[in-house]
């Protein structure tokens, strides 16, 4: 499988939208977010795709943050109970809800 290393999802998206690609992967509301801005609502359709467990992102902290090693452990921690409970599998089968 041949793939494409771009810097920001805008170019993804257009080169999607021109065919230079077939197809790209990332968080939902972010990809429709940029699609509304770019208007390519009638080049491109997200498909709902479920999987069973999602791919490992990492999180990321900057090296300038107050946050160390000890936030990353109960991070890591409230994950893992998270799962362990449940809990993780409603937030992420729940629907998304809009901030208020």
């Amino acid at each position: 499988m041949k793939y494409l290393v771009v810097p920001t999802l805008d170019i993804c998206l257009k080169h999607l939208a021109q065919g230079q690609t077939d197809i790209i992967i990332h968080a939902e509301p972010v990809a429709t977010s940029f699609i509304k801005k770019l208007r390519l609502e009638e080049q491109l359709k997200i498909l709902p795709i479920v999987m069973d467990s999602s791919p490992k992102f990492p999180l990321l902290v900057s090296k300038e943050s107050s946050f160390g090693q000890a936030f990353i452990d109960n991070f890591d921690e409230t994950l893992t109970h998270m799962k362990n409970e449940g809990l993780w599998e409603k937030l992420i089968t729940s629907p998304p809800s809009a901030a208020k």
